[in-house]
């Protein structure tokens, strides 16, 4: 059995091992929470500016800077390729809507309860 003073020593040196673990841990750790603050301040500003370059917009117009493809010479798509592979070079019309039939159209709507008295 080992003596008392010897059990106490090596508890003693267990002991300062664990700590001089932890504080490297809780250094490391300290280190990655401050990079993250700087990484999260840094999001924070350009969250900033992006609301103020939307809210600077005018509303409801289209911003000055779009592309014209006949300014800038590019082409236009000239022919399409369908699924099965057939190509169409001429655009194809949509039928024009058909309007409802003329039973529908002359249905009276629900009455409302003061109606139906």
């Amino acid at each position: 059995m080992q003596q008392p003073q010897e059990q106490s020593n090596s508890i003693v040196a267990l002991l300062k091992e664990y700590m001089e673990n932890n504080d490297a841990i809780i250094q490391n750790q300290s280190s990655i929470i401050q990079s993250q603050a700087a990484s999260l301040r840094t999001l924070e500003n350009q969250v900033g500016q992006l609301a103020n370059a939307l809210s600077n917009r005018s509303q409801r117009s289209l911003p000055s800077d779009t592309e014209n493809p006949r300014r800038d010479g590019k082409e236009h798509c000239k022919i399409i390729t369908l699924q099965n592979g057939r190509q169409v070079d001429q655009p194809i019309r949509q039928p024009a809507k058909e309007a409802e039939p003329s039973s529908i159209q002359n249905q009276p709507g629900p009455q409302s309860e003061t109606e139906a008295d």
